[in-house]
């Protein structure tokens, strides 16, 4: 897994993992593009508003995977037109942070 270089307060790493997220209108399929402990950017297969709360599920590790439930906000949503299945983008800050994602790499 890639570390990311940017100006957040947590480091991003590149990870590629299977998702759902659930909000007020239902659950989709995602896949994580980066996350950190305190947030993802995840592509779904259906739109979430900005500013909508929604609820992440997904297993972390390869040997004893961890299934983690975090709570969090869509900060951006981007529809990218043309995209395969995955066509909305979204970045989610997490409520409160994932002590997995920090050990993740």
């Amino acid at each position: 897994m890639a570390m990311l270089d940017d100006r957040r307060a947590a480091q991003r790493f590149e990870m590629w993992f299977p998702m759902e997220i659930e909000g007020g209108s239902g659950g989709q399929l995602a896949i994580s593009h980066n996350a950190s402990r305190t947030g993802a950017l995840v592509a779904s297969t259906g739109p979430f508003e900005v500013g909508a709360d929604v609820m992440l599920r997904f297993l972390i590790g390869l040997v004893e995977p961890v299934r983690v439930e975090v709570r969090g906000r869509v900060l951006r949503h981007e529809h990218r037109r043309g995209a395969d299945l995955w066509q909305h983008l979204m970045a989610v800050e997490f409520h409160e942070p994932v002590a997995q994602l920090e050990k993740a790499p």
